[in-house]
């Protein structure tokens, strides 16, 4: 009978058990938990699997794949910044930074020019720090998954980033290096409401009335650079925002900042799942009871999907109270 160490998705356990059982009666495989699987070994028997429920993945499946390559291409990446920093650029920073890949002799890293600018930004940083050449190329038309080349379908458990040893200090050395690069200084520390209106959906209505207790009304963080954002964050002190990508920025933000997360439909908060929500002082998140269907994906992408964080989010009395007590908190 085989043996095989593996992680469990705190997330998902009912569907975890039953993927366990379905192999240890399919392949006679007896899985236990204390320590992580052998990647060669994992690849070689889940690489046909394609449930979409499957929930187990190996976070460290980068140490694997990232070993022994000189030419790192990541292509366009994923062209959404959350799930760049959380499906690739965080175990790429830690195979940087901890494991030391770069000293691999005329190491590179190669990136598709339509990847986020945050992505490239964060990725000039880093190799800015490390010595460490980036070239970026126009239509290579490869995806990060193209490149790597791994076939397992469901990327969840690669998000969460606590299971990596002293994983906050990730966290600690892109703070520190990004100081370093731009030159940071605090300034004077800003409240700020970011209404997400340059978005289709989980957009913010009627909350003029509330303005007054903000420093820094945003409606469209495309307008700024990515220095300016990354320079707005350094500097907040208290950030409202609606559930969205624009959290990814909590990286470069102070240890006593603090943010109030506003969901559409329960908890879909990657900074509390995945762990980086630990690196300030204070997350929040309040669910919304006044939401509307957002009429833009009603009529633009309905026939595409029907998610439940399509969804704007509209100021009543609950939420204002709860705004007041977190910006005096």
């Amino acid at each position: 009978m085989k043996k095989f160490n593996c992680i469990f998705c705190k997330f998902e356990v009912k569907k975890d058990y039953n993927l366990i059982k379905h192999y240890k009666k399919k392949h006679n495989i007896v899985f236990s938990f204390n320590t992580f699987m052998n990647l060669k070994d994992f690849i070689k028997n889940f690489l046909d699997y394609k449930r979409r429920d499957a929930q187990l993945m190996h976070v460290n499946i980068l140490n694997y794949l990232h070993s022994n390559v000189r030419v790192l291409n990541l292509g366009y990446g994923t062209l959404n910044i959350n799930h760049d920093f959380h499906e690739i650029l965080f175990h790429l920073i830690y195979q940087l930074y901890i494991k030391k890949i770069h000293k691999i002799e005329n190491f590179k890293i190669i990136v598709d020019d339509r990847m986020e600018k945050w992505s490239i930004y964060l990725l000039k940083i880093v190799c800015n720090d490390l010595n460490l050449k980036l070239e970026i190329e126009n239509n290579n038309k490869l995806s990060y998954h193209d490149c790597i080349k791994y076939n397992i379908p469901h990327r969840r458990l690669l998000r969460c980033l606590y299971f990596y040893n002293k994983y906050l200090n990730i966290f600690k050395y892109i703070r520190v290096s990004t100081i370093k690069y731009l030159k940071l200084k605090i300034s004077n520390k800003k409240r700020v409401l970011y209404t997400r209106k340059d978005m289709k959906s989980r957009r913010l209505f009627r909350f003029e009335k509330i303005y007054k207790y903000f420093d820094l009304i945003i409606d469209n963080l495309k307008d700024l650079s990515v220095e300016e954002q990354i320079r707005l964050f350094y500097n907040t002190s208290h950030l409202v925002c609606p559930n969205g990508a624009c959290t990814a920025n909590i990286i470069y933000m102070n240890n006593d900042a603090k943010i109030l997360d506003i969901q559409t439909k329960g908890n879909n908060s990657w900074p509390i799942k995945y762990g980086s929500s630990k690196i300030i002082k204070k997350y929040s998140l309040y669910v919304s009871k006044n939401i509307k269907k957002s009429s833009i994906v009603n009529s633009e992408l309905n026939h595409l999907r029907n998610f439940n964080q399509d969804y704007d989010i509209y100021l009543d009395d609950d939420l204002e109270k709860k705004i007041k007590n977190f910006l005096v908190d």
